[in-house]
């Protein structure tokens, strides 16, 4: 077998390539998490569910994709073509889809990541008693209601002192 000399700057290159998809991979995995607090699941982003969420999902996409991809779907596609001869018209026409296509694909990735949260919560939720789950909404409010302190004309703090009287009235099992 022949000698194989696996040079520093192939390692700098392999480790750097794993560090960005690493760094890409927590992004997206916030990206999901924070989408996921809104309220917004999977099955609302395609084109069919719910289309102010699609469409934002979308634009949001558009924007963080490089210039040249932007321009290439944002562009109106008789101005895109005009004047180009057939071979370079066909040519903007494939580099149009090809830059329509990372929108679905990126699109997939973001649902592929919310999905993955619908089964961690699903299977989280599914191991607790109805108890447990009414003790989480009480701890819940009350850290919502500590944040509204000084800003509403009742007395949150009495609110909150009530919460956690009920919550020692309501036994885990």
């Amino acid at each position: 077998m022949a000698q194989v000399n696996f040079s520093a700057d192939a390692r700098k290159a392999l480790t750097a390539a794993v560090y960005a998809a690493e760094k890409s991979d927590n992004k997206w995995v916030m990206a999901a998490d924070l989408m996921y607090a809104d309220g917004i699941r999977a099955d609302m982003l395609h084109k069919d569910g719910e289309v102010e969420i699609f469409e934002a999902a979308k634009s949001c996409i558009v924007a963080g994709l490089k210039a040249e991809y932007r321009t290439l779907i944002l562009a109106d596609l008789d101005a895109l073509t005009e004047g180009l001869s057939d071979d370079a018209r066909k040519i903007k026409v494939a580099a149009r889809k090809t830059a329509q296509q990372k929108i679905g694909k990126y699109m997939a990735d973001i649902k592929k990541y919310l999905n993955r949260l619908d089964d961690t919560v699903e299977k989280e939720v599914s191991k607790k008693t109805e108890l447990q789950m009414i003790h989480e909404a009480i701890d819940r409010a009350v850290t919502k209601l500590q944040k509204l302190e000084g800003s509403h004309k009742f007395d949150i703090a009495a609110t909150i002192s009530k919460l956690n009287a009920t919550k020692l009235t309501i036994p885990l099992q």
